[in-house]
């Protein structure tokens, strides 16, 4: 399994996997009917006295039941499935919030599952491999640097994304299975056990696939997760009377105390974002973080001494600060949370993902705006004053590569500039494109997620682009590719003067729709000779100019790829690639000018629908 992204993905295409795996699942099939024959016939020569099932020899007894003091009771088998569903939810959110910034592909579900499915190896293979205190350790640790992904979020590289989120979820799954395999009862009671944690695995997948999509209005799945992967470890610390919180050594408590208390005063620090290491240096720096210092250290030294100890059995101090670490990091997490959603005015989420619609200086006229967020990535904006309302904004400005095609357009420019135009559009967004079109021309949406619809078309929508539209405008709800590919069936190519691929600005890309058969599909919906595909490739974290690149070289076409400059608070800067059959199209003068020479060196990759890489293009 962990082979697969690195020596098969590569090297095979999808049809020749298929095969592979087809006739390996018939080997296999047929190898484990050969073992069926052969262990029933071995079975058949022996004694019929081998009943026991727990013997370690054929005439030993079967295991007695153990005495009822021994017996597992209600808490058992509440901790037994609390740890199994923790490890599963964990596991599923880490996998969600690593799949919804760059893409679903093989690597980055099979990474997580194999943490998983190694963690269980590791602690059930042999309780030696498990550590208490070492992972204990590791947790908060582990929590933090994923509290910290989580705030920095954009500013890190996917790898190290990926190192982080994958290092969170090994030490709860190793903490979760290994209190688990140490928590295994006698053999008298293992049904009930492994039926516990298969539960728990179970709920926790039902949990962050059916409840948290209707319990939550994000993604907290993983918030979740780690917060009660540190109650677990609280809860076992205080079940266990032989565990070091009932000793008379109480300094790990408040060193636990103090180092969170520092972590949370740096993320929360305003200068969190530009600095990490300046952030700690204000928190070190905060008389708070002295005081809280000074007190535990006090605190310590007086439980140390005994004078404080209430009762010997009541490790008073050291569950106190835990307690606070665990209020710590869940106001931490609440406040991302609350932060993720500071000015939002509606939040809806499904399977396509968490949108909000932030609205900013609601106080200042000139710079009153709505902004539309899918997940970290903005998907367009629209000024609310009336003389702006209607200018193309953000990625789409007059000297961008869209509004530079649907501008120098010949169609457009034909007849003294009042040319008519058929637009299509692979996203919606905000319906920004709208704003370029004209009385008399045909704008066609492509957009697979009706919340985004309802943003612009709904009875509550905050973005009035299409309804306010000029010319014709149609949405096709459902995937663009399936949606033009239906259409060429029933032999209705829609002839667009330009066709806008406008899905690859979020951080998880489709990718069906950047390969040799998409583009064939969009050849074959342009009106030819004059046609433009124009790609929108602005990506924080991968650089898709080769994958177009490649596309343009395959089917022969002419490309410019404009990457522009931000124009004030209007307009941002964004990248764009422009192909078209007719090489006269991008050599007018305006669209030529801010065109970025491709070098002769540039790579060209051509991704298909059986092969793509995006290890390939991830940027450095």
């Amino acid at each position: 399994m962990v082979s697969y992204p690195f020596l098969v993905e590569p090297a095979l295409p999808l049809k020749m996997q298929a095969l592979v795996w087809s006739w390996g699942y018939i080997m296999f099939t047929l190898l484990c009917g050969y073992c069926t024959v052969r262990a029933t016939r071995v079975g058949g020569g022996l004694s019929s006295g081998v009943d026991a099932p727990f013997g370690k020899h054929r005439h030993e007894p079967a295991a007695l039941p153990t005495p009822a003091t021994n017996r597992p009771g209600r808490g058992d088998h509440l901790l037994w499935l609390s740890l199994a569903a923790c490890a599963s939810v964990t596991l599923l959110a880490t996998t969600n919030q690593i799949c919804q910034e760059i893409a679903v592909i093989p690597f980055l579900w099979v990474l997580p599952l194999g943490i998983y499915l190694l963690s269980f190896i590791i602690c059930f293979e042999n309780d030696k491999w498990y550590s208490r205190p070492l992972l204990l350790l590791a947790l908060l640790p582990a929590v933090g640097l994923a509290c910290m992904a989580l705030y920095k979020g954009v500013h890190f590289k996917i790898p190290v994304q990926i190192l982080i989120y994958s290092f969170g979820l090994f030490v709860c799954c190793m903490f979760c299975h290994g209190e688990l395999a140490g928590l295994k009862p006698a053999s008298a009671y293992l049904t009930s056990f492994y039926l516990m944690v298969a539960m728990g695995g179970a709920l926790g997948g039902i949990f962050v696939g059916l409840v948290a999509p209707r319990l939550f209005n994000g993604y907290w799945e993983l918030h979740l997760g780690l917060w009660l992967s540190c109650l677990l470890a609280l809860v076992i610390l205080v079940r266990d009377t032989s565990s070091w919180v009932y000793k008379r050594h109480p300094w790990p408590a408040g060193v636990a105390l103090l180092g969170t208390f520092v972590f949370a005063s740096s993320i929360l620090d305003e200068d969190f974002s530009d600095s990490v290491i300046d952030a700690v240096k204000n928190a070190l720096h905060a008389w708070q973080t002295g005081l809280v210092a000074f007190t535990v250290i006090v605190l310590m030294g007086i439980e140390g001494s005994g004078k404080l100890r209430l009762h010997r059995s009541r490790p008073w101090f050291a569950v106190s600060c835990l307690l606070l670490v665990l209020g710590t990091l869940g106001f931490v997490f609440h406040s991302h949370a609350k932060g993720y959603l500071e000015g939002s005015v509606t939040v809806s989420r499904n399977f396509y993902g968490v949108l909000v619609v932030v609205e900013e200086d609601p106080d200042d006229p000139n710079e009153h705006l709505y902004r539309l967020r899918h997940g970290r990535t903005t998907h367009g904006l629209q000024f609310q004053t009336e003389d702006r309302r209607y200018l193309p904004t953000s990625y789409y400005g007059l000297n961008s590569g869209i509004g530079l095609a649907l501008l120098q357009h010949p169609r457009r420019l034909a007849m003294g500039g009042d040319g008519n135009l058929r637009i299509g559009a692979v996203g919606l967004g905000v319906g920004t494109i709208a704003a370029y079109a004209r009385a008399g021309d045909y704008l066609r949406y492509y957009e697979i997620n009706p919340n985004v619809v309802g943003l612009s078309l709904g009875e509550s929508s905050y973005f009035s682009y299409l309804k306010h539209c000029p010319g014709k405008v149609d949405v096709i709800l459902g995937d663009a590719r399936i949606s033009m590919e239906s259409e060429l069936e029933r032999k209705a190519p829609q002839g667009f003067d330009i066709l806008a691929i406008d899905a690859f600005n979020s951080d998880a890309i489709p990718i069906h729709l950047l390969t040799q058969e998409a583009m064939a599909v969009y050849l074959r919906h342009l009106r030819m000779p004059d046609g433009i595909v124009a790609v929108h490739i602005s990506n924080r974290y991968l650089d898709l100019t080769s994958v177009v690149w490649g596309l343009a070289d395959y089917f022969g076409l002419a490309s410019a790829y404009i990457e522009s400059r931000a124009a004030g608070s209007l307009a941002w800067g964004s990248s764009w690639m422009l192909l078209a059959p007719n090489p006269a199209i991008l050599q007018k003068p305006e669209i030529d000018k801010a065109t970025t020479p491709r070098r002769k060196d540039s790579p060209s990759r051509l991704w298909t629908d059986d092969y793509s890489n995006l290890f390939q293009i991830l940027k450095k």
